[in-house]
Order: C-alpha cells, then sequence, then structure tokens
C-alpha cells in the first residue's frame, strides 16, 4: 500500500513541475524514499534474521 501512494505522489510531484513547484518537491520527496527504503529493508532483515 505504501509503494502504491509513492508511486501516485510522484507523479503528482512530476507534473508540478509544470509550475515549477515540482522542482524542490519532487528532489525532497525522493531522499524520503531512500531514507524509508533503508529503514524497511533494515527491518525486515532484523525480523528474518539477516541476508539470504
Amino acid at each position: 500500500m505504501k509503494g502504491i501512494i509513492f508511486i501516485i505522489l510522484a507523479s503528482i510531484f512530476g507534473f508540478l513541475t509544470v509550475v515549477l513547484v515540482g522542482y524542490v518537491l519532487y528532489p525532497l520527496f525522493w531522499i524520503y524514499n531512500l531514507y524509508d527504503a533503508y529503514n524497511t529493508a533494515r527491518e525486515i532483515n532484523e525480523k528474518y534474521g539477516g541476508y539470504y
């Protein structure tokens, strides 16, 4: 569900580049996605005992 929300938000921020607001919001959203992916992967690895 979180992935679907991120795709929708990324599309909205992409369209907002037409009015120049997206040039600020999209990179910030991208950085947040990197942070979230790292934390989610770390939580999954801790839950299931590391790497496979």
